[in-house]
């Protein structure tokens, strides 16, 4: 007889016999609405949820397609982000290391709330914080 049972991971189980199943992610959920826009070479990213490992892929794909479109710069609206990881740091320096020398700016985050603005600066990003 085969043991029954589950061990939860975040965001998915794995019942004993290798089935998976959905399980509700313990630290809540990550979703992630980003919309652009580019005009005269800016590209305006407004993000709203989270970025994390599982949303950064569709975070970099916005700024990829603003690339894609002509951006030399990017303004990051954060708005209405509640939460960003070490996943979205990565993607911000990757952004920023390729328009490098396009723009005196070429990564400007604005309106970040408190605990994103001080995650950019404890990782020695205060320069992409507008003021």
């Amino acid at each position: 007889m085969r043991p029954t049972g589950s061990t939860a991971t975040r965001g998915h189980s794995t019942e004993v016999d290798g089935s998976p199943t959905a399980a509700a992610d313990p630290l809540g959920p990550s979703d992630l609405a980003v919309s652009s826009k580019v005009e005269g070479g800016t590209a305006t990213i407004a993000v709203t949820g989270t970025i994390d490992l599982a949303t950064a892929p569709r975070f970099d794909a916005a700024i990829d397609d603003a690339l894609a479109d002509g951006a030399a710069c990017i303004v990051l609206d954060c708005a209405g982000l509640e939460f960003m990881d070490s996943t979205g740091i990565s993607v911000l320096v990757r952004a920023r290391a390729r328009l490098a020398g396009t723009a005196a700016r070429p990564v400007e985050v604005v309106d970040a709330r408190p605990g994103i603005r001080r995650l950019l600066e404890v990782c020695g990003l205060r320069d992409l914080l507008a003021d």
